[in-house]
């Protein structure tokens, strides 16, 4: 280039480069090169390092560079904003359009990259933003990024297919609604103009985050392909720990979901939020229950817990709006345009998806394949060896991965015996106990929210909560409800068995012993007859039973539980009483009793249980039984004063079985199999009784049956009706079966 030219962008820019480093040692010798080497003098480099245990500030301040130390919590935006409040810095000449380049401690820039940068935004005053096109770190030709936008469902946008190299095809400027912050060039005044990055985004996000407040601040943003940096992504990819004040768990996937929940809602129009909001839950479900069939429990929980702490802390959405709102000159839907449409993330989605599945099974064929052969078993006198390390291995099929892995396997084949056995009934499920089904969800939440319901002449009695729940919860089919309805019937089995193993793998390290245990569970005769029933409410608690249980067995300590997971706890509960009163009546019977054991310990026993403890244990018991009741009025309320109508559950009225086939677990009534297929629930529970390991567990399961036991005896005139029927109780039955599979595994 020719030097006249330089000279002048050197005239009307000055660049500060902001280096953030956290434990960076790894990358930072090439990066700091990577700047010296710049075509493009940079004006200033100033370092910020939060408290790095390597020798990365050593070598910052080896390399000459301004150095300022920050704790090791600070994010990188708090970061940057100490940088730029340093006494340090050197200010622009006046006249001089003053840019900050932001460098993370692993990505580093091409020696014209800024120069290019500086090119493509030379004189044009619109353009707040630009940065580089991002390439990978280990593997050079591979495109990480050329610009970035969010997805509705808040995943992360790139539109580049799995590891796609570069080869030229996205080369040209194009205005994006956001870079990355590793090599992002920012307009200072623009920066400082829309208050920085945002404080409650102290790692990832932000950079989407920042880029819609530029673009509603009337400006825009480029993304300059040809600007190249190389990028290790380190935090993202847990090469480090992730130490910022929010990170909580020291979870990457669980901070990146909260920022991305937190930077829709925050930036969203208000009247979008509820969907955007809905939208967020049913997208954190769904790949929530992915990563439950990859067997990553802990990644299904990142997914809901971040979409939970954003929703359940609205004080920070409020303050995060109403700081946007004082900065904002056009309207938020400016950027719908850089928003991948649904049919675009969709098809991108399932290649990534079969990509990955095809990876996972190859992978661990490859794995076992090379435990398998031992090093003893080699002939190093063989010629053959000598070709050893060049052998050509065969893929993997499809099918040997699945072998493989049993769990994969059965969850696969209770799928496609799901899908034989509701054939034909996809669409529209009615008959049994299940009524007629509206075609929308939003009709579900109408009806809810009315004050006046259209039944004989005219009612204003409260309609249930699980009305607006499940209406709420067609959102993840499009407000179809019939087909949600549909698609939970089919998949209730293989997400019980899903519940189940996971249950079953906190009390046994051996596979094959949780695998029957979630086989046992999934075939019980109590969800074959809700199936065949029709009985919503006892499908829904089949589907869900075994994350109730792993709730309730944290009621043992409840003292030392959180309030978080308290709240949780409520949560799981709510959805319980709206759907099964009797369920939830049963659980709070159970805890009053221990209310009542804990009293005798504490006043017969002192020393076995501390006051504190003591009060800390009620407080939190109290919360979880009140606060399903106060979420659930004026409904609640009406069950209190009608107590028979706890006995009921949502849909049309079906006898239940006799007191025998109660007791045996299988519940009898319309759609059941033969009163002795699989009986041993009862044995096992009382076995359970004589071994102190599981002596709880049969506790559980006995006090249980014996509820339902008593309640079945009855006979209750269901809804619409005159003629009282044997009750059905096939919900309290989850429970009890459940806790004896659990003593049979630990037995």
């Amino acid at each position: 280039m020719p030097t006249s030219i330089s000279n002048s962008l050197r005239s009307r820019h000055h660049v500060t480069a902001i280096l953030v480093a956290h434990n960076g040692a790894t990358w930072l010798p090439e990066v700091v090169a990577s700047l010296t080497k710049q075509r493009h003098e940079i004006d200033q480099v100033i370092a910020v390092d939060t408290g790095s245990k390597d020798d990365s500030a050593r070598l910052l301040k080896n390399a000459g560079i301004t150095t300022l130390s920050a704790p090791r919590e600070t994010g990188f935006g708090e970061a940057v904003e100490i940088a730029l409040a340093s006494t340090k810095l050197k200010r622009a000449a006046e006249g001089i359009t003053e840019w900050i380049w932001l460098i993370h401690d692993d990505c580093a820039p091409q020696a014209e990259a800024l120069r290019e940068l500086l090119l493509a935004i030379d004189e044009k005053p619109n353009v707040a933003l630009a940065g580089p096109k991002l390439r990978g770190w280990y593997d050079r030709n591979h495109l990480l990024e050329v610009g970035v936008s969010i997805a509705g469902n808040g995943a992360r946008w790139t539109g580049l297919e799995y590891r796609e190299q570069d080869q030229g095809q996205h080369d040209g400027i194009t205005e994006v609604l956001s870079v990355s912050t590793a090599g992002a060039l920012i307009r200072r005044e623009v920066f400082e103009e829309i208050g920085g990055f945002d404080k409650e985004l102290s790692l990832f996000r932000d950079d989407v985050d920042l880029g819609w407040r530029i673009h509603t601040a009337g400006h825009t943003a480029l993304v300059v392909p040809t600007a190249v940096a190389f990028h290790a992504e380190a935090a993202a990819n847990e090469r480090r720990e992730i130490d910022v004040t929010d990170a909580f768990l020291h979870r990457p996937l669980l901070l990146d979901r909260r920022h991305a929940a937190y930077v829709l809602l925050a930036n969203s129009t208000f009247w979008l939020l509820p969907l955007i909001a809905l939208q967020l839950l049913g997208a954190a479900l769904l790949r929530s229950i992915g990563y439950l069939l990859a067997k990553l429990p802990g990644y299904a929980l990142d997914e809901l817990a971040a979409v939970a702490l954003v929703i359940l802390q609205p004080q920070d959405l409020i303050r995060g709006r109403r700081a946007r709102k004082t900065t904002r000159l056009v309207s938020s839907r400016v950027v719908a345009r850089f928003v991948p449409p649904r049919g675009t993330q969709l098809a991108l989605t399932i290649d990534k998806s079969r990509d990955a599945l095809l990876r996972t099974w190859r992978a661990t064929s490859l794995v076992k394949r090379a435990e398998s052969t031992k090093s003893s078993s080699i002939d190093f006198n063989d010629e053959a060896a000598e070709n050893a390390d060049i052998e050509l291995v065969k893929a993997p099929s499809i099918f040997s991965g699945i072998k493989s892995r049993p769990i994969l396997s059965s969850f696969i084949a209770l799928f496609i015996v799901s899908l034989i056995a509701f054939r034909g009934r996809y669409t529209d499920l009615v008959g049994g106990a299940m009524p007629l089904t509206p075609d929308s969800g939003l009709n579900l939440l109408r009806q809810y929210v009315d004050s006046w319901h259209i039944v004989g002449l005219g009612s204003s009695v409260n309609m249930p909560p699980w009305i607006a729940i499940l209406g709420t919860a067609t959102l993840i089919t499009g407000f179809n409800a019939k087909l949600f309805i549909s698609l939970l019937f089919v998949l209730a089995v293989p997400l019980a068995f899903i519940g189940a193993y996971l249950l079953a793998k906190k009390f046994t390290n051996l596979p094959y012993l949780a695998l029957g245990a979630a086989l046992l569970y999934s075939f019980a005769p109590l969800g074959l007859t809700s199936l065949n029933a029709g009985r919503l409410a006892t499908v829904l608690l089949f589907v869900v039973g075994p994350w109730l249980v792993r709730a309730l067995l944290d009621l043992e300590i409840l003292e030392s539980l959180s309030w978080r997971k308290v709240w949780w706890l409520a949560i799981l509960l709510t959805v319980v009483f709206a759907f099964s009163p009797l369920t939830f009546g049963a659980i709070v019977i159970w805890q009053f009793l221990l209310v009542v054991f804990d009293v005798f310990a504490f006043n017969a026993k002192p020393g076995r249980l501390s006051k504190e403890d003591f009060d800390s244990r009620n407080i939190r018991r109290i919360a979880i039984v009140v606060a399903p009741i106060l979420v659930t009025a004026p409904w609640s309320l009406e069950l209190i004063l009608h107590p028979s109508r706890i006995l009921l559950d949502p849909g049309l009225p079906l006898p239940g079985g006799d007191v025998l086939s109660i007791i045996l677990t299988n519940p009898g009534g319309v759609g059941a199999p033969p009163m002795w297929l699989v009986p041993s629930i009862l044995f096992i529970s009382i076995i359970a009784l004589f071994v102190s390991q599981t002596a709880r567990l049969g506790e559980v399961a006995l006090f249980f049956i014996g509820l339902a036991a008593i309640f079945g005896s009855r006979q209750v005139a269901g809804h619409g009706q005159y003629i009282p029927e044997p009750l059905w109780v096939g919900s309290l039955l989850v429970i009890p079966i459940l806790a004896a599979v659990l003593a049979g595994v630990v037995m």
